[in-house]
């Protein structure tokens, strides 16, 4: 099982977090590799349209990756691993760049099995605009043709600051959570990547492998998870900026879908993940040889003054690598918890060595298909639920910017 770390495409390491420490996985009869590679303006400067020297530099990042991939195939046995069974997984970022190998050819064969957490992100860098970032650093940093190998003698917080002014001239700040990447991420219509990730859905390079989607009820937005008192009026006016002429609607089927939530879930539900998981999932569940399995982690833990809070942007991570006591907002010694993250990370282990998710004390989680719409949801009591917010996806989806 290889771990691919988030942090989008700009930021982390392989050993970001403690919750991610492999031990207990390992136990399990696996072995827990995980990587690094270049990112942000490193892995992802696109300087293909200057020579052949430089050709494939928009996505070195993720080529890093492909190598990383390489060495384990060629090295897993000698670790007690398979190489002929290579997962790979990751959250956020990681998740994205799952779905990213997915359609890059020089991966295909590297792996055989895929989990992508909260990633299902599209990364809207087409040829055209990469060229155009590449060019515009390039003239930021007062090179030409004619002196273009003194990039290598620039230090690296010049070309960042260059790199990063020029993302802002060029395509503005990224607000983060919003549906769409952009700056120093891979880019598709090239070589090395020949086609989008997730829109519509993935190329035929990955239709026989197995693939688990997911992501957490809350997500990104918790503003105001740390408040007891706010009334549907205001929470009405703050989701107005979001919906727009949406809004009564989302709150409707809101209540409808989810009627024991809080305002405060209400207006914290997480507005994109969760719509274009399923949305890969239609297309991939339909196209694919290999069966998809869907999840919602949707676990309560104890927030500000006993107040319930929902499951944030990667909190699934430590129940996945069955290590919550490590994560910081989880107390210490917690049963419910300790029995989530067996079973999770039971699923998983399970997932890798057969291509089925399966655990003791969990549901038959069945595949994925846009008619039964079937979600795992991890919580305390694990149920599989079918189609359940499927309305209220779809009302999201008309939503995302």
């Amino acid at each position: 099982m290889v771990w691919i770390h988030g942090g989008g495409f700009s930021s982390g390491s392989g050993n970001m977090a403690d919750y991610n420490d492999g031990v207990t996985l390992a136990k399990q009869g696996v072995v827990i590799a995980t990587i690094n590679h270049r990112l942000d303006i490193m892995g992802f400067l696109d300087l293909s349209s200057y020579n052949g020297k430089w050709a494939m530099t928009e996505n070195v990042g993720m080529l890093d990756i492909v190598e990383a991939l390489k060495w384990i195939k060629d090295n897993a046995d000698v670790f007690g691993g398979d190489p002929n069974n290579v997962t790979i997984f990751g959250e956020s970022g990681g998740g994205g760049k799952v779905g990213t190998l997915m359609c890059m050819p020089a991966a295909k064969g590297l792996f055989h099995k895929a989990i992508i957490e909260s990633g299902a992100k599209q990364n809207v860098m087409n040829s055209e605009l990469s060229e155009k970032l590449g060019q515009m650093v390039v003239e930021e940093l007062g090179l030409d043709a004619n002196s273009f190998d003194q990039l290598n003698t620039i230090p690296y917080v010049t070309i960042s600051k260059a790199g990063n002014k020029c993302v802002t001239v060029l395509m503005g700040p990224r607000r983060p959570g919003t549906i769409k990447m952009w700056g120093f991420v891979p880019t598709d219509n090239t070589e090395s990547l020949p086609q989008q990730p997730y829109k519509p859905g993935f190329s035929n390079l990955s239709s026989d492998i197995p693939l688990i989607f997911g992501s957490t009820f809350n997500e990104l937005d918790r503003t105001f998870y740390d408040r007891d008192d706010m009334s549907l009026e205001e929470a009405t006016t703050i989701l107005q900026s979001k919906y727009g002429d949406y809004t009564q609607d989302y709150i409707d089927c809101f209540k409808k879908t989810y009627p024991e939530r809080s305002i405060l879930d209400l207006v914290g539900l997480d507005c994109n993940n969760r719509a274009q998981s399923l949305a890969a999932a239609d297309y991939q569940s339909a196209n694919a040889s290999a069966p998809v399995f869907v999840y919602l982690f949707n676990w309560y833990f104890p927030g500000p003054e006993g107040q319930a809070a929902s499951s944030f942007h990667s909190l699934e991570i430590p129940f996945v690598f069955n290590n919550t006591d490590m994560e910081s907002t989880i107390e210490p010694g917690d049963e419910k918890a300790h029995i989530l993250a067996d079973k999770m990370s039971a699923a998983w282990v399970g997932f890798a060595k057969t291509g089925t998710p399966s655990s003791l004390n969990l549901p038959t989680w069945e595949a994925y298909t846009a008619k039964n719409g079937a979600s795992m949801i991890f919580d305390n009591t694990c149920i599989v639920e079918h189609n359940h917010d499927r309305e209220l996806q779809d009302i999201l989806t008309k939503c995302l910017k």
